[in-house]
Protein backbone atom coordinates (compact mmCIF):
# COMPACT_ATOMS: atom_id res chain seq x y z
CA UNK A 1 0.00 0.00 0.00
CA UNK A 2 1.38 3.42 -0.81
CA UNK A 3 -0.25 7.16 0.52
CA UNK A 4 0.19 10.52 -0.38
CA UNK A 5 -0.99 12.86 2.47
CA UNK A 6 -1.71 10.36 4.60
CA UNK A 7 -4.06 8.29 2.44
CA UNK A 8 -3.89 5.75 0.09
CA UNK A 9 -2.91 6.29 -3.03
CA UNK A 10 -2.14 3.15 -4.56
CA UNK A 11 -2.27 -0.94 -3.61
CA UNK A 12 -0.81 -4.16 -4.90
CA UNK A 13 -2.45 -7.10 -3.64
CA UNK A 14 -1.87 -11.00 -4.47
CA UNK A 15 -5.19 -12.80 -4.05
CA UNK A 16 -4.93 -15.82 -5.27
CA UNK A 17 -1.81 -16.16 -2.73
CA UNK A 18 0.94 -17.00 -4.94
CA UNK A 19 3.42 -14.60 -4.21
CA UNK A 20 2.94 -12.17 -6.93
CA UNK A 21 0.78 -9.18 -7.15
CA UNK A 22 -2.64 -10.35 -9.13
CA UNK A 23 -4.59 -6.71 -8.47
CA UNK A 24 -3.42 -2.96 -8.71
CA UNK A 25 -5.53 -0.60 -8.05
CA UNK A 26 -5.21 3.36 -7.51
CA UNK A 27 -6.82 5.70 -5.57
CA UNK A 28 -7.83 9.42 -5.49
CA UNK A 29 -9.62 11.57 -2.48
CA UNK A 30 -10.02 8.57 -0.53
CA UNK A 31 -12.53 6.70 -3.38
CA UNK A 32 -11.07 3.95 -6.38
CA UNK A 33 -9.96 5.42 -9.56
CA UNK A 34 -9.00 2.25 -11.18
CA UNK A 35 -8.20 -0.88 -10.45
CA UNK A 36 -6.44 -4.08 -12.61
CA UNK A 37 -6.60 -7.56 -12.63
CA UNK A 38 -4.43 -11.00 -13.60
CA UNK A 39 -6.97 -12.93 -14.00
CA UNK A 40 -5.16 -16.25 -15.20
CA UNK A 41 -2.36 -15.90 -12.49
CA UNK A 42 -0.02 -15.62 -15.77
CA UNK A 43 1.42 -11.91 -14.72
CA UNK A 44 -0.90 -10.43 -17.42
CA UNK A 45 -2.84 -7.73 -16.50
CA UNK A 46 -6.50 -9.07 -18.53
CA UNK A 47 -9.06 -6.69 -16.39
CA UNK A 48 -9.15 -3.13 -16.17
CA UNK A 49 -11.76 -1.20 -14.40
CA UNK A 50 -12.67 2.76 -14.10
CA UNK A 51 -14.34 4.34 -11.22
CA UNK A 52 -15.52 7.77 -11.12
CA UNK A 53 -16.84 9.63 -7.94
CA UNK A 54 -16.79 5.77 -6.76
CA UNK A 55 -19.24 4.34 -9.50
CA UNK A 56 -17.94 1.69 -11.97
CA UNK A 57 -17.99 3.41 -15.29
CA UNK A 58 -16.11 1.48 -17.21
CA UNK A 59 -14.55 -2.21 -17.75
CA UNK A 60 -12.33 -3.22 -19.91
CA UNK A 61 -11.68 -7.37 -20.42
CA UNK A 62 -9.11 -9.61 -22.59
CA UNK A 63 -11.16 -12.47 -22.22
CA UNK A 64 -9.59 -14.83 -25.05
CA UNK A 65 -5.77 -14.16 -23.41
CA UNK A 66 -4.19 -13.11 -26.59
CA UNK A 67 -3.10 -9.15 -24.94
CA UNK A 68 -6.33 -7.99 -26.58
CA UNK A 69 -9.00 -6.25 -25.27
CA UNK A 70 -11.93 -7.90 -26.52
CA UNK A 71 -14.98 -6.69 -24.66
CA UNK A 72 -15.78 -3.77 -23.03
CA UNK A 73 -18.49 -2.53 -20.56
CA UNK A 74 -19.73 1.06 -19.95
CA UNK A 75 -21.92 2.20 -17.27
CA UNK A 76 -23.54 5.41 -16.53
CA UNK A 77 -25.25 6.41 -13.12
CA UNK A 78 -24.76 2.51 -11.79
CA UNK A 79 -26.53 0.95 -14.89
CA UNK A 80 -25.03 -1.41 -17.37
CA UNK A 81 -25.96 0.71 -20.86
CA UNK A 82 -23.32 -0.61 -23.34
CA UNK A 83 -20.95 -4.05 -24.51
CA UNK A 84 -19.40 -3.79 -27.17
CA UNK A 85 -17.60 -6.84 -28.24
CA UNK A 86 -15.38 -8.61 -30.42
CA UNK A 87 -16.86 -12.16 -31.19
CA UNK A 88 -15.03 -13.47 -34.26
CA UNK A 89 -11.30 -12.55 -33.12
CA UNK A 90 -10.92 -10.35 -35.38
CA UNK A 91 -9.37 -7.49 -33.17
CA UNK A 92 -11.93 -5.16 -33.92
CA UNK A 93 -14.97 -4.65 -32.27
CA UNK A 94 -17.98 -6.40 -34.23
CA UNK A 95 -21.24 -6.36 -31.92
CA UNK A 96 -22.49 -3.55 -30.16
CA UNK A 97 -25.22 -4.07 -27.74
CA UNK A 98 -27.18 -1.59 -25.86
CA UNK A 99 -29.32 -2.14 -22.57
CA UNK A 100 -31.97 0.23 -20.96
CA UNK A 101 -33.26 0.36 -17.35
CA UNK A 102 -36.33 -1.48 -16.73
CA UNK A 103 -37.26 -1.63 -12.96
CA UNK A 104 -34.00 -2.51 -11.04
CA UNK A 105 -32.93 -4.38 -14.02
CA UNK A 106 -31.45 -3.91 -16.87
CA UNK A 107 -32.35 -5.06 -20.35
CA UNK A 108 -30.84 -5.76 -24.04
CA UNK A 109 -32.56 -2.69 -26.42
CA UNK A 110 -30.64 -2.97 -29.27
CA UNK A 111 -27.76 -5.20 -30.85
CA UNK A 112 -25.62 -3.95 -33.40
CA UNK A 113 -23.33 -6.21 -35.60
CA UNK A 114 -20.37 -5.89 -37.86
CA UNK A 115 -21.11 -9.10 -40.35
CA UNK A 116 -18.68 -8.47 -42.93
CA UNK A 117 -15.78 -7.40 -41.02
CA UNK A 118 -15.40 -3.69 -42.65
CA UNK A 119 -15.74 -1.89 -38.68
CA UNK A 120 -19.37 -0.74 -39.12
CA UNK A 121 -22.91 -2.25 -38.29
CA UNK A 122 -24.75 -3.65 -40.83
CA UNK A 123 -27.15 -5.58 -38.79
CA UNK A 124 -29.44 -4.18 -36.34
CA UNK A 125 -31.54 -6.20 -33.84
CA UNK A 126 -34.52 -3.88 -31.53
CA UNK A 127 -35.87 -6.26 -28.79
CA UNK A 128 -38.78 -5.68 -26.32
CA UNK A 129 -40.32 -7.28 -23.17
CA UNK A 130 -42.48 -10.01 -23.70
CA UNK A 131 -44.21 -11.66 -20.97
CA UNK A 132 -40.87 -11.26 -18.58
CA UNK A 133 -38.42 -12.35 -21.35
CA UNK A 134 -36.39 -10.30 -23.96
CA UNK A 135 -37.25 -11.27 -27.33
CA UNK A 136 -36.66 -9.88 -30.98
CA UNK A 137 -38.93 -7.25 -32.35
CA UNK A 138 -37.22 -6.16 -35.36
CA UNK A 139 -34.13 -6.69 -37.19
CA UNK A 140 -32.40 -4.48 -40.26
CA UNK A 141 -29.62 -5.47 -42.50
CA UNK A 142 -27.57 -4.08 -45.15
CA UNK A 143 -26.88 -7.11 -47.08
CA UNK A 144 -24.77 -5.27 -49.96
CA UNK A 145 -22.51 -3.30 -47.69
CA UNK A 146 -23.92 0.61 -49.58
CA UNK A 147 -24.99 1.49 -46.07
CA UNK A 148 -28.80 1.09 -46.65
CA UNK A 149 -31.11 -1.40 -44.66
CA UNK A 150 -31.78 -4.23 -47.45
CA UNK A 151 -33.84 -6.84 -45.29
CA UNK A 152 -36.03 -5.39 -42.33
CA UNK A 153 -37.69 -8.96 -40.55
CA UNK A 154 -40.83 -8.05 -37.98
CA UNK A 155 -41.60 -10.38 -35.25
CA UNK A 156 -43.95 -10.27 -33.19
CA UNK A 157 -43.75 -12.13 -29.55
CA UNK A 158 -39.93 -13.52 -30.88
CA UNK A 159 -41.57 -15.09 -34.22
CA UNK A 160 -40.88 -13.62 -37.53
CA UNK A 161 -44.35 -12.32 -38.97
CA UNK A 162 -42.84 -10.34 -42.24
CA UNK A 163 -39.97 -9.81 -44.14
CA UNK A 164 -39.62 -6.65 -46.57
CA UNK A 165 -37.10 -6.92 -48.84
CA UNK A 166 -35.73 -3.76 -51.07
CA UNK A 167 -33.18 -5.31 -53.02
CA UNK A 168 -34.55 -7.57 -56.14
CA UNK A 169 -31.66 -9.23 -56.16
CA UNK A 170 -31.19 -10.75 -52.74
CA UNK A 171 -34.67 -12.62 -53.38
CA UNK A 172 -34.56 -15.74 -52.15
CA UNK A 173 -32.70 -15.16 -49.19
Amino acid sequence: TRYESGSVSARELDENGDGRPDVWESYAGGRMTSREVDREGDGERDAFYVFEGGSLTRERHDTSGDGRIDRIVEYRDRRLVRVQEDRNGSGQMDTWTHYQPLGDREIVARVERDTDGDGSPDTFEVYEEFEGETVLARREEDKNGDGVIDVKSFYEKGKLQRREISDPELVPL
